[in-house]
């Protein structure tokens, strides 16, 4: 944008105007500059968050929540158990345990003989007579009794929940920012403001840099400060060394809500 907003006729009769305002198609699509990086975002996030909703999903749970709800009891025979390499509990909320994988068989002549492997809570001896929950649609579903096949499943469960959450997220924030940018246009009261200072924390870093602002709203000082891209940042240098005002919008509902149309990009 190489001319400021304050110098076109766009601005001057918008300024004019009073609350609710009419936001000429230019100024409306100046505030909204940023919404292709906005959605850029958003989509790279919903990949990688979908990525990371399938990694962390504890897929077996779903059996165990079969079993809870439909399973059916029956006898099996242990065939071997050995520790499984991990532990449930952190000795805080919960004593910690030891988690044995538990292979077994049926003993029940009604259902058809085949082996399967569970989690357990302790080392069972083989040849051991155990209480076992199936699946009457499908026998392979199988666990020892009050073992499972997810230790600690629910955590699993709730991490994937929210990465799965965090694009909906996203989403949300999105869409305030549009509508908070497109109500401080149509109803945010007009003040001069002043660029109190202008700094870079590297100043090798040309892409971005902070700006402080100071203005009174409703008879309050504000004074707050903002990272810019390196765009608006060069602007607001300019406006910082003229030490003149700029004529800037904020919200009466939140004072700390503002913006500066001659520094939109």
């Amino acid at each position: 944008m190489g001319a400021e907003i304050t110098d076109t006729p766009d601005w001057e009769a918008f300024s004019s105007q009073l609350p609710p305002r009419a936001v000429p198609e230019p100024l409306r699509a100046l505030a909204l500059k940023g919404e292709r990086k906005w959605q850029t975002t958003l989509a790279l996030s919903a990949v990688i968050c979908a990525f990371l909703t399938v990694i962390f999903f504890p897929f077996e749970i779903i059996d165990d929540l079969r079993l809870d709800v439909s399973g059916e009891e029956a006898q099996g025979i242990v065939i071997d158990s050995w520790f499984g390499d991990r532990t449930l509990g952190d000795n805080v909320l919960m004593p910690k345990r030891l988690i044995f994988k538990v292979r077994f068989r049926f003993s029940n002549n009604q259902i058809p003989e085949h082996e399967a492997t569970s989690l357990f809570t302790g080392y069972v001896k083989p040849g051991t007579e155990i209480d076992v929950e199936y699946l009457p649609s499908n026998p392979a579903v199988a666990r020892a009794k009050d073992g499972y096949f997810v230790p600690g499943g629910l955590w699993g469960l709730l991490w994937s929940i929210m990465f799965a959450a965090l694009p909906f997220f996203g989403v949300w924030n999105y869409r305030r920012w549009r509508r908070n940018r497109l109500a401080l246009l149509v109803d945010g009261k007009q003040v001069q403001g002043f660029i109190n200072r202008v700094w870079r924390e590297r100043p090798e870093d040309e892409s971005c840099g902070w700006i402080e602002l100071k203005y009174t709203a409703d008879d309050i000082e504000i004074l707050i400060s903002e990272m810019v891209e390196g765009e608006i940042y060069l602007r607001a240098c300019t406006v910082f060394e003229t030490r003149r005002p700029v004529q800037l919008l904020y919200s009466a509902r939140m004072p700390h809500e503002y913006i500066v149309p001659e520094l939109m990009s």
